[in-house]
């Protein structure tokens, strides 16, 4: 009985490659787990090992030639133990070592073989796809001391994103107190990425030009430089920018500040801002969730838990005002108080650095005239505000002096696009200009 071999899944989403090498000729009897071929994905030369011991009867590609995930490869007529196995348990015309699952062709024997045969290297070389490597020298990971959990030891994306630094060799220990923001809640990989090529890259001598000092990466800076490397590597970003005219809002915070002087409450621009971008989630859910390109899903969340950008001498984090939904604006601006407070005086949870399902970071009390911030990953949108400034407009057909603030949303282009985002933003703007609308809601 014949045996045919066909690719099996290489992981990471990858759909076809080019076999580079034959490792055996028609008619030779070759032993389980001895090297079959070669294939390169994404770049990535992957040796398959043969699946079962026997004589090759034919091989239907050659090299040079592009194959898919469940072509037939080699068609093989087995020893007797593997023919025995194989006519008790596997029919011809789905050989068990070829499984559908999820819409994916997998090999679970190949794929130990390929595992306890060849390890996380061939040749030397670390098996892994350019975007995984790319994500690698981001995140500031050294690919020689992580185990892959791909075929034959490959190095996958979801390999990185799990690795506890602490633990890697010669890497920064960023302790116990380091915030967990960028802890992912979900495990999500760079499938169907671009691939932008496999770029090495040497720093230049920049002592030969003249004085430098070196100061290590340690820390929440080193927990940022990684969450921001993975968000640019991952979200194509897009950034809407617009102007609000908030002169309405500037007298009625005047009001609230003249109103709750004795009780030693502040309400702030900020305050205003969660309120509004809250009522702008509930119309449009879009933003308010995640993309999971593992499962292909989009996560809409029913929970609106605003993240608020907080500059500190240890680096921005991001603590969590929850249900925002629930909360008046009363509620929202004295726990906003305490939190930025305890956030600058390290005195901050872990646990109160996670869960938020959008971003607001407010750049205007330093000074700036717009921006353009990243996304908070695995967040869709944040949303930035600069400084209010005073500037001619036109209101009724006649030029007036108004108070101008600059926003700008950067969103995950994959989740939804430009025109929702005017809409959303055109919305914000709405409350924002007329915030007697907040009571609406």
């Amino acid at each position: 009985m014949t045996f045919e071999f066909k690719l099996p899944d290489l992981g990471e989403g990858i759909h076809e490659a080019e076999v580079i090498s034959l490792k055996v000729a028609q008619g030779q009897n070759i032993a389980e787990n001895a090297p079959l071929m070669e294939v390169e994905t994404d770049k990535a030369l992957v040796e398959i090992p043969s699946p079962v011991g026997g004589v090759v009867d034919k091989i239907h590609v050659k090299e040079g030639q592009i194959v898919k995930v469940g072509m037939t490869m080699v068609t093989f007529t087995p020893n007797n133990q593997v023919a025995k196995a194989a006519n008790t348990e596997l029919p011809k015309a789905k050989p068990e070592s070829v499984q559908v699952q999820s819409g994916k062709v997998q090999s679970n024997n190949l794929a130990n073989t390929m595992a306890q045969s060849n390890g996380p290297k061939t040749n030397g070389r670390v098996l892994a796809a350019p975007s995984t490597r790319r994500l690698a020298r981001e995140l500031n990971i050294d690919l020689t001391m992580i185990s892959g959990s791909g075929p034959a030891g490959r190095i996958l994306a979801s390999d990185l994103t799990n690795t506890d630094m602490s633990r890697l060799p010669g890497k920064l220990n960023l302790g116990d107190a380091v915030p967990e923001f960028a802890l992912y809640e979900e495990t999500m990989s760079v499938n169907n990425r671009i691939n932008r090529g496999d770029f090495n890259y040497n720093m230049p001598d920049f002592q030969k030009y003249g004085l430098i000092e070196k100061q290590p990466l340690k820390s929440v800076r080193a927990k940022i430089a990684q969450h921001m490397s993975l968000s640019w590597a991952i979200v194509p970003h897009v950034t809407h920018f617009d102007e609000v005219e908030v002169s309405d809002l500037q007298n009625m915070l005047a009001d609230f500040q003249r109103e709750l002087a004795k009780e030693n409450i502040k309400i702030t621009l900020t305050a205003i801002a969660i309120k509004a971008i809250t009522a702008a989630l509930i119309k449009f859910p879009e933003f308010n969730s995640s993309l999971n390109d593992t499962t292909n899903e989009i996560i809409l969340k029913k929970y609106y838990n605003i993240g608020v950008a907080v500059a500190t001498d240890r680096g921005l984090l991001v603590p969590v005002i929850y249900n925002t939904n629930a909360k008046s604006l009363r509620q929202i601006a004295v726990e906003l108080s305490d939190t930025i407070n305890r956030t600058r005086t390290n005195k901050i949870k872990p646990e109160e650095l996670q869960g938020g399902t959008f971003t607001i970071t407010n750049i205007g009390v330093i000074g700036g005239t717009s921006m353009s911030p990243m996304v908070n990953y695995p967040e869709c949108a944040i949303l930035g505000m600069a400084t209010i400034k005073q500037q001619p407009i036109v209101k009724d057909n006649k030029i007036e002096v108004g108070n101008v603030l600059p926003i700008a949303l950067s969103f995950d282009h994959r989740i939804t696009d430009g025109a929702n985002a005017a809409h959303f933003i055109s919305y914000f703007r709405l409350l924002l200009s007329k915030p007697h609308m907040l009571l609406l809601d």
